[in-house]
């Protein structure tokens, strides 16, 4: 009876390890996905909600590259700083008319 039980213990662990993996791979799919909708390469954004760089938070910035579940963004600051961001801390901005001419 308890090698039954062992047995029944392992492969329910394996179905959850197999589980949380496809829940992962979908929701990284789904956040890559829609972050190209928002954030593709060249789209202005606001840096918030940054935890361990807040002096960046309420800075603009321009979307240099996707990089799986994070963007490269050029920030406009004087040295052009480039951060790695998730897109859940940038809100996408829409370009002004003095912007669209540049």
């Amino acid at each position: 009876m308890a090698s039954c039980h062992q047995q029944m213990a392992t492969i329910c662990h394996e179905q959850t390890v197999a589980i949380k993996a496809q829940v992962s791979l979908h929701k990284e799919h789904m956040l890559t996905n829609s972050m190209r909708h928002y954030h593709s390469p060249g789209s202005r954004l606001l840096v918030e909600g940054l935890q361990k760089q807040q002096q960046y938070n309420g800075i603009e910035g321009v979307v240099v590259k996707m990089v799986v579940s994070r963007m490269l963004v050029r920030l406009d600051t004087l040295d052009n700083k480039e951060l790695m961001v998730k897109p859940e801390k940038a809100r996408p901005l829409l370009p002004t008319a003095s912007k669209l001419q540049e």
